[in-house]
């Protein structure tokens, strides 16, 4: 078996403003058109480090990746994907932001060739639709950290996706 690689990311949500996902009770961005961060506030990303705790844990080479508190551009971002090369994508999302998210998705399938796994309670809430009307390959459900290890395993070949509770 090969080691697989995985992305946690935070992906960019605007270019210019101020937006928080990740580790958010209420995702939301903000604008303003004299200040250039009026809030300054980006919350640790948890869920994507204590997944990426468990994957690396798990044997699988990863990268965490929150593009949003770095200020990253959707360019630089993908820049950094394609340096890594990684297999699996596995990208926040919120109601909010899910629109820029899909077409996230699409944006890394078509120039680094990952899988798109996208998590958070907006696909927890709707994955059928989300998985319908998108490029996602996949939805982790709610709490997600030994979902996503197991889903590397799968992908490897050790075991079969139907097993894996959690996912869509």
């Amino acid at each position: 078996m090969t080691e697989m690689k995985v992305v946690f990311a935070n992906p960019p949500w605007f270019d210019k403003g101020h937006a928080v996902r990740a580790g958010s009770r209420w995702p939301h961005a903000e604008f303003d058109e004299e200040e250039e961060d009026r809030t300054g506030y980006s919350p640790f990303p948890f869920f994507l480090a204590y997944a990426a705790a468990v994957c690396e844990r798990g044997g699988h080479k990863v990268q965490v990746l929150d593009a949003l508190t770095l200020g990253h551009s959707m360019d630089k971002f993908l820049s950094d994907l394609k340096k890594f090369s990684p297999d699996l994508v596995v990208m926040e999302s919120s109601t909010p932001s899910i629109n820029v998210d899909i077409k996230t998705s699409a944006r890394i399938k078509e120039e680094v060739g990952s899988k798109i796994a996208l998590c958070g309670p907006h696909v927890t809430t709707f994955p059928k639709e989300v998985l319908e009307e998108s490029d996602v390959d996949y939805i982790l459900l709610g709490e997600y950290d030994n979902t996503a290890n197991e889903l590397l395993t799968a992908l490897e070949g050790g075991k079969k996706l139907d097993a894996i509770l959690g996912i869509a």
